[in-house]
C-alpha cells in the first residue's frame, strides 16, 4: 500500500462559542491513498478547541444533507468517538475519513460534542443556530510515480491474464513525479508538458526547513520555508515546464542545523499523453495518439527491465524520440504499459500484457494491435504472444516487434557480480541487492551471482522456447531488431575501476577486465563515466551501473569506465540459432550502439515493416473517428477481398475517417459517405525524417485513373462507384465535391458537402 499526500488545502472558519465547548477552527485536509490504485480518496478532518468543560467525547459527522436536518442524519466518520480532555485549554483533534467517496460528490461536516455520560449532545453552531457544514468537493487525483527513489515495492501478481481488469481513468490524468532527495547522483526526470506536479521528499532522514529550485541557472526561487517537512509538492511545476525540451533543475534544501544540500536533475519534457488506463493490480498504461480526435492503429508497447520502478511511460516517449514521433505521424496510437511489479517473473508480466492487448483491441473496435517491446519488454511480448497461441487463444495482434531484446539472455560481468555479491554478504542491504536479486533479472542474465547454477535462467528460457513449438507466434509476422551489427566488440582489457575514500575506505578498490562474452558482437552496456567525467546521454543510462553499485552512490566513490562491454549479444537480439534467426524479419543497425540509445538507421525500415503493405476495408460501419494506414495501397468497398465478409463500407453521420497510404487509395463500389460523415484521403509514403521524397501518388477508382469519378448522391449519402461516363450528378440536394491541395503534394483531402 502506498500513501501519497495529494495536496494540503486548509479550510478554516470561526464559529460561535458553545456553552460547553469553544470550537475555534475546523479543518479538512484532502489526502489520497491507493491500496488498489483506484485512487480512493480520504480526508483528514479535525477541529480546534479553545477550552472544554466536562466534554470527554467528540464525534465528527458528515452528510450529503447540507442542513443536517436531524441528529441522526449525519454519518459517523469513524466507528467510535474522539476522547476529549474535558478540562483542557486550546487543543487540536483529528481523524481520517475514508468514505467511500465518488468523483463529483459533495459532503458536509460537523462536530458533535457530548458530555461525559454521552447523554447530552452539543453541536457546533452557525450564526443561524443551525449546524455549520463545510462544503467539500472531491479533489483531483494525481497519477504519482517515483522517478528518483530510495525504496522499492516488491511483490507479484497473477499468472492468468483474465485476472486483470482494465478501465480508463478519467480523473487522475495529471502526472505526479516523486523525487527522493536522498539520492545524490545526477538523475533524469521525464515529465509531461503542462501536465506535471513534482513531490520532493526526504523520507526517513532529517526534515528540511527550506527548499529552493533553480531552472537553467536562472537563480534560486523558494518553494518552501517554515517548520520541518519530509515532503513538499511543487503544485505549479507545469508553469515552468510548459514546453517540450530539456532543462537543468537544481534543488537545494536546508536541514535543522542549517546545513545546505544540493541536488541536480536533467529534466526532459515530452508531449502530454492523451489517455490513461489502469487495472486492478496497479498496472498503468498511457497513450500518445496520432490524432487526439481519432483512433489510429494501436501499438501496445511493453517497458523493459526496471528493478526500482522508476522508468515511466514518459521515459520511453523521450528515448524513443524519432521512432515514436514517426509512428504517431503515420497514424499509430502508442499505448505504453508500466508494470507495478516490474521485476517479478516475466511470465506474470506477460499475463498483464495479454490482458492489455485484448483490452486495447476491444476499445478500438476489435482492431488488431501491434505488439512491441524494448529490452525485457520484447521478451515479455514474445512470451505473451506465443503462450496465447499455445493455449489456443491467440492475441488480437498483427505483428510482434522485439527491440534489442535478450531473446537468449543478457551479459553482465561475472567478476563484477561476484564482487558485488560479496559486498552485500558482508554489508546486507536488501534495497541495493534487489537490482540483481529479483526474478526477472535472474531469468534474463546468462550468469547471475544470485543464481550461479543458472537454474532460474534455464528454466525460463526452456519454458519460453517450448511454447507453441518454438517460443514464437505463428499466425503473425515477427520482427527482430538489433541495436548492433555482427562485428565483434574490439574493446580489450580493463573496463571499470571503483575506488573508495572517506567513510568507505574499509572497502578495497576493485577493477574489472572484459571477458570473452563481453566482447561478442552486440549492443553496449549503458555507460556511467569515461575519463573521470560523467557521460551526458539522452537517456538515464549513466545511472544503470550506479544502481548496480548501490548503496555506494555517495561522492566518496570514484567510478572510472574506460571501455564498453557488450550487454545484449547480436545473436541474442535476433535469436540466431545455427546461423538462422527465429524471427521472420530482422533489422539491425550498421554499427554497435548503447542498449539505451535508439539507432537512427533502424527507424525507417522498422516503420516500413510495421505498416501493412495493403489494407482491405470491407463490410464496416463507421460511427466514430478513425485513421487507417497502409504502406502502399488501401482498397475499400463491398467486395475488395475474398478474405472478409462482403458488405458496404459506410462512413456514417458523425464519423471522421482518414485513409493514409503510400501509393494509392482505391474506393470501389459499396464505399459510402453519409451526410454528416467526413472522409479524408492522404498519400503519405513512409519517410521519417521530415524530408520530401519523390513518389507516385494516386487516388483511384477501379481503373486506377488519376481522379475520382462517378460520385453520386443517393438520398442522404454519397457513394463511390465503378468508372463510367457519368459526371457528378444532382438530385434533390446540391453536392459540392472539393479536393485540396491542388495540385497535391504529400496528401489529398476530399471535402464532401451536401446541401
Amino acid at each position: 500500500m502506498k500513501k501519497i499526500i495529494l495536496t494540503s488545502l486548509l479550510f478554516l472558519f470561526t464559529v460561535n462559542v458553545n456553552a460547553i465547548v469553544d470550537f475555534s477552527t475546523y479543518f479538512i485536509i484532502p489526502h489520497s491513498v491507493e491500496p488498489s490504485c483506484k485512487g480512493e480518496i480520504y480526508f483528514k478532518v479535525g477541529f480546534h478547541t479553545n477550552f472544554e468543560v466536562n466534554n470527554l467525547k467528540f464525534q465528527i459527522q458528515r452528510s450529503q444533507d447540507p442542513n443536517f436536518s436531524s441528529a441522526t442524519t449525519g454519518t459517523p466518520v469513524f466507528d467510535g468517538n474522539i476522547d476529549g480532555c474535558g478540562t483542557c485549554g486550546p487543543r487540536t483533534y483529528s481523524t481520517l475519513d475514508y468514505g467511500p467517496f465518488n468523483p463529483g460528490e459533495v459532503w458536509y461536516y460537523r462536530v458533535k460534542a457530548t458530555s461525559n455520560n454521552l447523554n447530552v449532545t452539543y453541536y457546533e453552531l452557525g450564526s443561524s443556530g443551525n449546524a455549520a457544514p463545510i462544503l467539500i468537493g472531491t479533489p483531483t487525483i494525481v497519477d504519482w510515480k517515483s522517478q528518483v527513489t530510495h525504496t522499492v515495492d516488491v511483490g507479484s501478481s497473477p499468472l492468468t491474464s483474465s485476472s486483470y481488469q482494465w478501465e480508463e481513468e478519467t480523473i487522475r490524468k495529471k502526472q505526479g513525479v516523486s523525487v527522493s532527495l536522498m539520492e545524490t547522483e545526477i538523475s533524469n526526470l521525464y515529465i509531461e508538458c503542462n501536465n506535471n506536479k513534482i513531490n520532493f521528499n526526504v523520507q526517513n532522514i532529517t526534515p528540511f526547513f527550506n527548499l529552493e529550485y533553480n531552472v537553467d541557472n536562472s537563480g534560486y526561487n523558494t518553494l518552501y520555508t517554515g517548520n520541518g517537512k519530509t515532503s513538499h509538492i511543487w503544485e505549479n511545476s507545469s508553469d515552468i515546464f510548459n514546453q517540450v525540451g530539456d532543462y537543468i533543475l537544481k534543488v537545494r534544501f536546508t536541514d535543522q542545523s542549517g546545513q545546505i544540500f544540493y541536488r541536480v536533475y536533467d529534466v526532459h519534457v515530452v508531449p502530454k499523453s492523451d489517455e490513461l488506463y489502469l487495472d486492478n493490480y496497479c498496472n498503468f498504461m498511457r497513450v500518445w495518439k496520432s490524432d487526439p480526435n481519432k483512433k489510429g492503429v494501436p501499438i501496445v508497447f511493453s517497458e523493459g527491465i526496471d528493478q526500482y520502478n522508476v522508468r515511466t511511460q514518459q521515459f520511453y516517449i523521450y528515448t524513443g524520440g524519432n521512432l515514436t514521433k514517426c509512428l504517431n505521424d503515420k497514424g499509430f496510437d502508442i499505448y505504453i504499459i508500466d508494470y507495478n511489479y516490474n521485476s517479478q517473473s516475466i511470465a506474470r508480466n506477460a499475463a498483464i500484457y495479454q490482458s492489455a492487448a485484448r483490452y486495447v483491441s476491444g476499445i478500438n473496435s476489435n482492431e488488431l494491435v501491434v505488439a512491441m517491446g524494448m529490452s525485457m519488454g520484447g521478451v515479455i511480448c514474445r512470451y505473451a504472444c506465443a503462450k496465447a497461441e499455445h493455449d489456443g487463444t491467440p492475441l488480437p495482434i498483427s505483428k510482434l516487434v522485439s527491440l534489442d531484446a535478450p531473446q537468449q539472455g543478457a551479459v553482465i560481468s561475472k567478476t563484477f557480480q561476484d564482487w558485488r555479491k560479496d559486498q552485500f554478504d558482508e554489508n546486507p542491504d536488501p534495497y541495493g541487492e534487489h537490482n540483481f536479486n529479483n526474478t526477472a533479472t535472474k531469468e534474463l542474465l546468462n550468469y547471475s551471482a544470485w543464481d550461479p547454477l543458472g537454474t532460474v535462467h534455464d528454466n525460463f528460457y526452456n519454458t519460453l522456447n517450448s511454447l507453441n513449438g518454438d517460443g514464437y507466434p505463428h499466425l503473425v509476422e515477427s520482427i527482430g531488431v538489433a541495436f548492433s551489427n555482427n562485428s565483434p566488440n574490439n574493446a580489450d582489457g580493463k573496463w571499470l575501476e571503483v575506488r573508495f575514500s572517506g567513510d568507505l575506505t574499509f572497502i578495497p578498490d576493485a577493477e574489472f577486465v572484459l571477458s570473452s562474452e563481453e566482447k561478442l558482437a552486440g549492443s553496449y552496456l549503458p555507460p556511467i563515466k569515461r575519463d573521470q567525467e560523467p557521460v551526458i546521454a539522452s537517456v538515464p543510462g549513466q545511472s544503470l551501473l550506479l544502481s548496480l553499485l548501490r548503496p555506494f552512490t555517495d561522492p566518496t566513490v570514484e567510478i572510472i569506465q574506460s571501455n564498453d562491454p557488450t550487454f545484449i549479444p547480436y545473436n541474442s537480439a535476433l535469436d540466431i540459432v545455427n546461423g538462422q534467426s527465429k524471427f521472420d524479419i530482422t533489422i539491425n543497425s550498421s554499427s554497435a550502439n548503447f542498449h539505451d540509445v535508439l539507432p537512427s538507421d533502424i527507424i525507417e525500415p522498422l516503420v516500413n515493416e510495421i505498416i501493412k503493405s495493403t489494407v482491405y476495408v470491407q463490410n464496416v460501419e463507421y460511427f466514430n473517428n478513425k485513421t487507417i494506414v497502409a504502406r502502399d495501397f488501401i482498397f475499400a468497398g463491398y467486395s475488395v477481398t475474398n478474405n472478409l465478409n462482403y458488405g458496404d463500407v459506410n462512413v456514417n453521420d458523425g464519423a471522421d475517417i482518414t485513409f493514409r497510404a503510400g501509393q494509392a487509395i482505391s474506393l470501389k463500389p459499396g464505399f459510402n459517405v453519409y451526410q454528416g460523415g467526413v472522409f479524408t484521403a492522404e498519400i503519405d509514403k513512409v519517410y521519417c525524417d521530415g524530408n520530401q521524397v519523390s513518389q507516385e501518388k494516386s487516388m483511384t477508382n477501379d481503373d486506377n485513373s488519376q481522379a475520382l469519378q462517378n460520385i453520386e448522391k443517393r438520398g442522404d449519402k454519397v457513394t463511390f462507384e465503378d468508372n463510367s461516363n457519368q459526371s457528378l450528378s444532382k438530385e434533390q440536394n446540391e453536392i459540392i465535391f472539393n479536393t485540396y491541395p491542388n495540385p497535391a503534394q504529400n496528401y489529398l483531402n476530399i471535402l464532401l458537402s451536401v446541401f
